[in-house]
């Protein structure tokens, strides 16, 4: 499976430098998601998916799964590059 990177402050800061859509809900083939945030932006979507706690190989292959579904979407949707990635934080 490809690449996912943990989210950055810088890729934070990025985000609010398109149009910010939160909570947006995307189908496909009759399912229905739920973004947690992405940014149009002119050039690409950059996707963000909030998570919280440990993290392990499985786990993060379930988030992995998710993001590239929704990637898959709203590529279609937009015609732009699209990125993705995850902005975790470990209660502790």
């Amino acid at each position: 499976m490809k690449q996912l990177r943990k989210a950055t402050v810088r890729d934070w800061q990025q985000l609010f430098n398109g149009r910010v859509f939160k909570e947006r809900r995307i189908g496909k083939d009759n399912n229905l998601y739920s973004v947690d945030i992405y940014s149009e932006m002119e050039d690409k979507l950059v996707i963000m998916d909030y998570k919280t706690g440990a993290l392990n190989d499985k786990i993060l292959d379930e988030y992995k799964k998710q993001l590239f579904t929704y990637k898959e979407i709203l590529k279609k949707l937009y015609n732009k590059k699209t990125e993705c990635c995850i902005f975790h934080i470990e209660k502790g």
